[in-house]
């Protein structure tokens, strides 16, 4: 059985940091190349870092939490940096369709 979890530490271009527990990270780069949709539902929920210290010292609290569960202490990938091109922001705004301009008849 594969648990396919992970505690990821999100990096985003404008220097903001999230943290979050989540399954099929993978996800976040299909079907090809980054994926604004699914980047905001891993991380609009996130733990928002005041830094890399913070988001660290989040990432140990949540593995610990995790590890010490009795029906399912498994953290597969550990804690891992994913590094994004874009801002969050940009992302949300992809994923909504505000980036797109109008149609023209």
């Amino acid at each position: 059985m594969s648990a396919d979890n992970g505690i990821y530490i999100a990096h985003f271009a404008d220097g903001e940091i999230r943290v979050a527990h989540a399954t099929a990270i993978d996800n976040c780069y299909y079907p090809n190349g980054e994926n604004a949709t699914e980047i905001v539902n891993y991380f609009q929920d996130a733990y928002m870092a005041d830094g890399p210290m913070d988001a660290g010292r989040k990432a140990f609290e949540m593995e610990e939490k995790i590890l010490a569960d009795d029906l399912f202490p498994i953290l597969e990938y550990g804690i891992c940096r994913i590094d994004f091109k874009k801002s969050f922001g940009e992302y949300v705004r992809e994923s909504t369709g505000l980036n797109s301009s109008p149609s023209i008849w």
